[in-house]
C-alpha cells in the first residue's frame, strides 16, 4: 500500500485531519489534533515497507499530556488500525524523526 492510498483509507474510516505532506527526508501523513496553545500529531512514515506512527503531544500539564496520549493511541489500536486491516501490529520504542 502506498501512502496515498493509505490516507483514502484513513479519510474514510476516520474523521482526523488527514493531510499528505512532504520534507527533504520522506513523504508521510500526518494529523494535527490539539487546538494552540496545545500541540498534538500523529505523524505516518513508510519505512522499509511497512508504515511507522509516530505520536507527539505537548501541553501546559504532564496529566492532560498523558490523557491526550492515551486517548490518541487508543483510539489508533482499537478503531483505526483495525477498520484499514492493518497486522502485525507491534508496539515500538518512541522515536523522533
Amino acid at each position: 500500500m502506498t501512502l496515498s492510498e493509505m490516507l483514502a483509507k484513513l479519510s474514510v474510516v476516520s474523521s482526523w485531519p488527514w493531510q499528505e505532506r512532504y520534507n527533504d527526508r520522506w513523504d508521510y501523513i500526518s494529523a494535527g489534533l490539539l487546538p494552540e496553545p496545545d500541540f498534538g500529531i500523529v505523524k505516518i512514515v513508510s519505512i522499509d515497507g511497512r508504515f511507522n506512527i509516530n505520536i507527539k503531544v505537548l501541553t501546559e500539564s504532564e496529566k492532560a499530556t498523558k490523557q491526550h496520549y492515551g486517548a490518541i493511541d487508543a483510539e489508533i489500536v482499537n478503531t483505526i488500525l483495525p477498520k484499514i486491516l492493518a497486522h502485525e501490529v507491534k508496539k515500538a520504542d518512541p522515536w523522533e524523526r
